[in-house]
């Protein structure tokens, strides 16, 4: 999904910022970043933990940009991402 969505926005010329667990395979996230373009956050490999920090990077955008500026797609509750597989 990372890939995807990294891929998208380049796509589209857009700002892709990929939370991925600290674990993830260096392949996936040289592919996100390298690339993609997407920066990439690491985070421990718990979905509390990816949860958080999404949350995070999301309110931070909102706040210095505006609420239109930031959008969260979760990997496996967002209907586009459900729609797309």
């Amino acid at each position: 999904h990372a890939q995807a969505i990294a891929q998208a926005c380049k796509v589209l010329s857009k700002t892709a910022i990929i939370v991925m667990p600290e674990d993830s395979p260096a392949v996936k996230i040289n592919a996100v970043r390298d690339t993609y373009g997407a920066e990439v956050k690491l985070c421990k490999p718990t979905q509390e933990a990816r949860e958080a920090m999404s949350a995070e990077v999301v309110a931070g955008i909102r706040a210095e940009k505006g609420e239109e500026k930031a959008e969260e797609i979760h990997p496996n509750q967002d209907l586009r991402v459900i729609n797309g597989q």
